[in-house]
């Protein structure tokens, strides 16, 4: 049986981290709860085996910055300042423990590098895994998507919350579908339509943040490998076309009903009428410059921004209590000021800037991994602009544990 699992590790630790991933986002495709910091100290633990056996330790400047800056500039500053203290115990005190603690267990990814490197996890294993992942992903997203005929209110219900949902695997699928570009076996056409046909149906769920990053993985894409992959690339760019005319032709469309959502939203804004998904959150990202200038530096907090959303919906403003300002850069400019925006943007920048600066090396595999890097946390930053999915632990940590790791491997093989 050892032998059969070897596609996911050559010794029972490389297969332990398998079973890890596995398990991360198993607990997620089902929307369970998971205690994340499970797999922190598995990994912690690993490291400690490795610096007792005085073996070799890889650390990486980029890799540290993009671990540890959220922990300094968000977490830290609610124990430093005293700022848990004004959550409700009786209410959602819990909930922004967990916000506020959930950096603390990315620390130990700043140690992936070492572990992959001495246990002989390989990249070839960590897509093994991610393959699992998605071929399961793509027949149960369509199962319940058929089944709840796709329709946005049903599908929000099950998904729960659905927004970064779709965040997470939109942006897996395009990491999967990237690197099938690198693949020369003949099974790299397969991987590319499951991950295509994932895409596909996550598009269909409606979350129009999701699709900001679309055309720039056309993009990256063509100019990648139009000489390399021109028909991969075909392939890809005709399972795209039809999927495209198919939403058009069809009554009902999903893709074009939330196009039409738009548009009455937009016609509602015209009459001063705020109380719709666009309309809101224009409301909340005005009044986030308020918020911001009560307390620039370190912001009011995030249970601060919730309270003023009870506020304005009390008024009639807003249409419920909002717990987040539905954008990243917004919701930390409120709650944790400049402090929180900056570090926000050197926790997003310092992977994108990392990953572009591996676009030239002369290694074909370098090149992969830093483009599936690159669109990965670029599809993250561009959802945001539309949701706050820093606001769920279990995203977050997927977040910088598929990041952190597609840096390792990077790192790893630049030292060959």
């Amino acid at each position: 049986m050892g032998y059969n699992l070897n596609f996911l590790g050559e010794n029972k630790v490389a297969k332990l981290l398998s079973l890890t991933i596995l398990i991360l986002f198993f607990y997620y495709i089902f929307n369970e709860k998971f205690r994340v910091w499970y797999v922190s100290i598995i990994y912690t633990l690993m490291f400690a085996y490795i610096f007792v056996k005085n073996k070799k330790i890889i650390m990486n400047i980029p890799l540290m910055v993009f671990c540890l800056i959220s922990f300094f500039t968000f977490s830290l500053s609610y124990y430093l300042f005293d700022r848990l203290d004004v959550i409700p115990q009786d209410g959602p005190s819990r909930t922004y423990r967990n916000i506020v603690n959930q950096y603390f267990w990315i620390i130990p990814f700043c140690f992936l590098p070492t572990i992959y490197h001495y246990f002989g996890f390989k990249t070839k294993h960590f897509f093994n895994v991610l393959y699992i992942i998605i071929g399961f992903l793509v027949v149960y997203s369509w199962i319940v998507g058929i089944q709840l005929d796709f329709h946005r209110g049903l599908l929000a219900d099950f998904y729960n919350p659905i927004i970064s949902y779709d965040i997470v695997f939109v942006s897996l699928s395009i990491l999967i579908l990237v690197f099938s570009f690198c693949l020369k076996s003949k099974y790299s056409y397969l991987i590319a339509t499951i991950s295509l046909l994932t895409l596909f149906v996550f598009i269909l769920h409606g979350s129009r943040g999701t699709w900001l990053v679309l055309p720039f993985l056309l993009v990256f894409l063509t100019l990648f490998y139009y000489k390399t992959q021109k028909r991969k690339l075909l392939f890809s760019g005709a399972l795209l076309l039809i999927f495209l005319i198919v939403n058009a032709v069809i009554p009902n469309s999903p893709v074009f009903n939330r196009f039409d959502d738009f548009q009455n939203d937009k016609a509602h804004i015209e009459n001063h009428s705020y109380n719709n998904s666009t309309g809101s959150r224009l409301v909340m990202w005005h009044n986030a410059i308020e918020l911001f200038k009560q307390q620039p530096v370190i912001g009011v907090g995030v249970y601060g921004v919730e309270k003023e959303h009870c506020h304005l919906a009390e008024q009639g403003i807003l249409p419920i209590c909002f717990q987040h300002k539905h954008n990243i850069f917004f919701q930390e400019l409120a709650a944790n000021g400049l402090i929180g925006l900056i570090g926000l943007i050197i926790s997003l920048f310092t992977p994108l800037i990392f990953f572009f600066s591996q676009f030239f090396s002369r290694n074909e595999l370098i090149r992969n991994l830093a483009l599936a890097g690159f669109l990965f946390v670029l599809s993250f930053l561009l959802s945001g602009l539309t949701e706050y999915y820093l606001f769920f632990p279990h995203v977050t940590y997927i977040f910088f544990f598929i990041t952190a790791s597609l840096m390792s491997f990077i790192i790893l093989k630049n030292k060959e």
